[in-house]
């Protein structure tokens, strides 16, 4: 009787907490965010390019996460913009916003690079543009390896926005850290609320010495305090190499993330975002790009079977590519 009593015991036992274990797993996954919300910002010259990014970013996402990608197109046709809609799988969704070059017609143009164009200039205005509150925006000129919900879920209730921050040597840039506009998630929220945009813009269109590329004056007028520090492996930039680490102190630069990779190669291994910042880019023939150019390729080939390395003059094509 008394082994009886006593089983009865260890079963109630076991079905109490089979039914917390359960409470609290359903609980901890009802708090979990699975929506991602992206956004690529877009001209014709970068269209096919924007198109492999995406799909990288398809191909490798996480089953349960859900992406919303926004696809600002600039200067573009209606049918042109349709095509991403092709990319959309399950869980994965495309929107569509149009703009001209006269939305922005109040930024003036400096451009001072032959692989920037004025449709950068539309990073100063994402928050009057787009309807989120937090949105992960992403250069074209990028390869996706991960899922980015983890990324996505990054706290930036105080802040800005986030982004990998790196040490500059203070000759080139005083203020010593220094963000790439490549992959920012931007509290919208805040950028709304605060008035910033006014600011970027008014930095700009004050530039008299034409120094100011985007991100110069994202740089010099987000405080670094309002700024969230990402790891590396969400922008891994392709000319990072043996010779960066040479000039930079590696360690220093991505602390505390270089202890878990502390070597440029073991952060490539692991990199989530791989962005092709500079004028070397993976869909060049005879490319200088090194990092997974190869498999650029093979992204490219699921967006396009015909899709072959192009021959580009920089000299004669800026602003073409």
């Amino acid at each position: 009787m008394k082994n009886k009593h006593f089983i009865f015991i260890i079963c109630v036992l076991l079905l109490f907490l089979i039914i917390a274990f359960s409470v609290f797993f359903n609980k901890k996954n009802i708090n979990q965010n699975y929506d991602v919300h992206l956004l690529f910002n877009t001209d014709r010259n970068y269209k096919e390019f924007t198109k492999i990014a995406i799909k990288s970013a398809i191909v490798n996402k996480k089953p349960d996460s859900i992406y919303h990608i926004n696809v600002l197109c600039v200067e573009m046709q209606r049918e042109e913009c349709n095509e991403f809609k092709s990319l959309e799988s399950e869980n994965a969704e495309i929107k569509i916003t149009m703009k001209n070059f006269s939305d922005i017609s109040n930024i003036k143009n400096y451009e001072i690079s032959h692989y920037v164009t004025r449709t950068d200039l539309f990073k100063f205005i994402f928050s009057e543009i787009f309807d989120e509150s937090k949105i992960l925006y992403i250069d074209s000129d990028t390869l996706i390896l991960g899922d980015l919900r983890d990324l996505y879920n990054t706290d930036i209730s105080d802040k800005f926005l986030a982004a990998v921050l790196k040490m500059e040597p203070e000759s080139y840039y005083p203020k010593r850290y220094y963000f790439n506009c490549g992959v920012m998630l931007l509290n919208l929220d805040k950028f709304r609320d605060s008035g910033i945009s006014e600011i970027l813009i008014s930095a700009k269109n004050h530039d008299m010495q034409r120094d100011y590329q985007t991100q110069r004056v994202f740089n010099e007028f987000i405080p670094l305090s309002k700024i969230k520090k990402l790891s590396p492996v969400y922008n891994d930039i392709d000319r990072w190499n043996d010779e960066y680490k040479k000039k930079y102190n590696y360690l220093k630069t991505y602390f505390p993330y270089s202890l878990r990779y502390p070597t440029i190669k073991e952060l490539d291994k692991h990199a989530v975002i791989i962005h092709y910042a500079g004028a070397q880019k993976p869909w060049i023939k005879n490319t200088e790009a090194e990092k997974y150019v190869k498999e650029y390729i093979e992204y490219a080939k699921m967006v396009n079977s015909k899709f072959q390395p192009l021959n580009i003059d920089y000299e004669s094509k800026k602003g073409k590519i």
